[in-house]
């Protein structure tokens, strides 16, 4: 099979999770761009082998251009997740999802494609009766699901990492360089971004 061979040759092991039926996000808003599938990053801790502390989460379309190790040793205490935010991207829409979300608490909206997750805190905290229960009091409300959920029930336990280094995001390269004054050109990003 072909993912077999893509895995020998980069000296990867693959180790399938199946996530079986009779999930909590049957009731969860989906779409063609927002599948079931979403979801089950939200409980990870539950189907990840107990000897994990940690993980790092990249979505599928996630291009690593620079070393993760900082990131993936980053110290997170009690916190829950590490996540970039894209803060001073979007600055005027993190008031209006707090506000949206009930989480006033929450330092910003963090993007859920990158998630350092805190599996120990994770497997001690995050209920599936809660994650359920948001779901069905948000439904209407839930613009980008997964994320939605995230930010508006543990924003405030996420610690913000630099997402112009761990979640750059290239349609926006002219903004960057207008916040850095100029010095995140693209000879910077290629030099000191992780993530794109």
């Amino acid at each position: 099979d072909e993912l077999d061979f893509f895995c020998q040759q980069f000296d990867i092991q693959y180790h399938p999770v199946v996530i079986g039926s009779g999930s909590i996000f049957k009731e969860a808003p989906v779409s063609d761009r927002y599948p079931e599938s979403i979801y089950y990053r939200l409980l990870a801790q539950n189907y990840l082998p107990n000897d994990l502390d940690r993980i790092l989460y990249l979505d599928a379309d996630i291009l690593c251009i620079n070393d993760l190790l900082p990131l993936y040793e980053l110290p997170l205490g009690e916190s829950l997740y590490a996540a970039a935010s894209h803060a001073k991207l979007t600055e005027m829409t993190t008031v209006l999802n707090k506000v949206r979300l009930g989480n006033y608490e929450s330092e910003g909206y963090f993007n859920s494609g990158v998630l350092l997750m805190n599996l120990r805190q994770l497997r001690n905290e995050v209920k599936e009766a809660e994650i359920a229960a948001f779901i069905k009091k948000n439904q209407l409300n839930l613009f980008l699901p997964d994320q939605d959920i995230l930010n508006g029930l543990y924003g405030d336990r996420i610690i913000a990492i630099p997402d112009h280094i761990y979640n750059y995001d290239v349609r926006k390269n002219r903004t960057y360089e207008t916040i850095s004054l100029g010095e995140w050109r693209l000879d910077w990003v290629i030099e000191h971004t992780a993530l794109l």
